[in-house]
């Protein structure tokens, strides 16, 4: 998209809607499993990157304020789970 007309793709940070904080367990009764990064900031680092890696132009950004204009990428987190054994 914005590969040919060069405007620059804004990746804000993923809002966490979630009510638990950990992303799952290790095992069926094993301990919970939390990340030591923000679920939100891992989420928008994962976009910008592939966002790259497509050699689009793009930036990132923690308030909306910093970019009047052009294209916005940002989401809310509703769930994220990871299941082991």
């Amino acid at each position: 998209m914005n590969i040919s007309t060069g405007e620059t793709i804004l990746v804000l940070k993923f809002i966490d809607q979630r009510p638990k904080r950990e992303l799952g367990r290790a095992g069926a009764v094993g301990p919970r499993v939390f990340l030591e990064d923000d679920v939100g900031s891992w989420i928008g680092q994962a976009v910008f990157s592939e966002l790259q890696r497509a050699r689009c132009k793009v930036e990132k950004a923690r308030e909306r304020s910093e970019s009047p204009s052009g294209v916005i990428i940002t989401g809310d987190i509703l769930e994220a789970e990871a299941r082991s054994g």
